[in-house]
């Protein structure tokens, strides 16, 4: 395996949170708060979303572990899919980028 993704499962937001929404919500803020920040241009990991990681395993696999450690820590649910080879996306540049193209 080359790849991993992994996606870390938000607190729904609700009118009226239960405990254990609040909780979770309260585990979401420690983990975001305590994870060490990566450096901007960190060799092997691009951060997709706020909770969507893709890390190479032959560049970055200390990162996974590091992420993984402190999700578990902080009791924080996720999710890895590992992947033999990149993953192939399609690509969409949005209505902001058509837009700023006509007007070129």
């Amino acid at each position: 395996m080359q790849y991993a993704l992994i996606v870390i499962d938000q607190p729904k937001v609700t009118e009226a949170p239960t405990e254990p929404e609040k909780r979770a919500k309260a585990d979401w803020l420690s983990f975001e708060k305590n994870f060490p920040a990566l450096p901007a241009h960190t060799e092997g990991v691009e951060k997709l979303a706020e909770n969507v990681w893709q890390i190479h395993l032959g560049k970055a696999v200390k990162v996974l572990g590091d992420l993984v450690h402190s999700l578990e820590k902080w009791g924080v649910p996720y999710r890895v899919v590992f992947l033999q080879d990149e993953p192939d996306w399609v690509r969409s540049l949005g209505r902001l980028h058509a837009d700023a193209a006509k007007t070129e």
